[in-house]
């Protein structure tokens, strides 16, 4: 029914929006993960000083998240709109699939202008409410662009799970490559706040030395 070039293309399908989603995804507990970092710095061992390592290590983690996921976005979607794609949807005997861009990234789009719009109105007009408004939409336009992100990709990796479901192919696993994507950025973040924590649990157990000697 398929050749090996058809199953590798549904391979490619299956797996590149799902990893474009995790990557995207990912930046978000990336991000919880940082916070909860810097305030064991600051808090819990009262470090002194700024951590300018710990700073500015969430930065390139981020950037190298988001490249990746739009690539893998932008190659699901070349891929779902090939004619090597079409073949493989007509030997399926399936619908093709929708790889347009979705209607929320249209509207978030549309939203981020207004917003745009009206937060620099009220700045030239001194209108506290029209740039939270402003501000607001923006927030609006960022969350509702994610939902058709993921929108897309999930419509993608859909149709061909449900090719290789329905002709029994086997698929690659998901479950490890999505841990490892979660999982990747927290280490890293760890490792590089080890050496500060280490240094701040160090300088607090000698200052607690010495008020306890005096």
């Amino acid at each position: 029914m398929f050749t090996d070039s058809d199953v590798r293309l549904i391979r490619h399908l299956y797996l590149w929006p799902k990893l474009g989603g995790y990557f995207l995804l990912a930046i978000f507990p990336t991000l919880a993960a940082w916070v909860v970092l810097i305030m064991i710095d600051d808090i819990a061992l009262e470090s002194r000083g700024t951590y300018d390592a710990g700073i500015f290590a969430l930065l390139p983690i981020v950037a190298v998240y988001l490249v990746i996921s739009m690539v893998l976005l932008v190659r699901s979607r070349s891929l779902a709109g090939s004619d090597e794609w079409a073949a493989v949807e007509r030997a399926a005997l399936t619908p093709h699939v929708d790889a347009s861009t979705p209607g929320e990234l249209n509207a978030a789009l549309g939203l981020a202008s207004a917003g745009r719009v009206a937060q620099a109105v009220g700045e030239g007009r001194g209108d506290r409410n029209l740039e939270g408004i402003g501000e607001t939409a923006q927030v609006a336009a960022g969350a509702l662009g994610l939902f058709g992100i993921w929108h897309l990709m999930h419509t993608l990796h859909e149709a061909a799970r449900r090719i290789a479901e329905g002709y029994r192919l086997p698929m690659p696993r998901l479950a490890p490559r999505r841990l490892a994507v979660f999982l990747a950025p927290v280490i890293a973040l760890v490792i590089v706040f080890v050496p500060r924590f280490v240094a701040s649990a160090s300088a607090m157990s000698e200052a607690q030395q010495a008020a306890a000697e005096t």
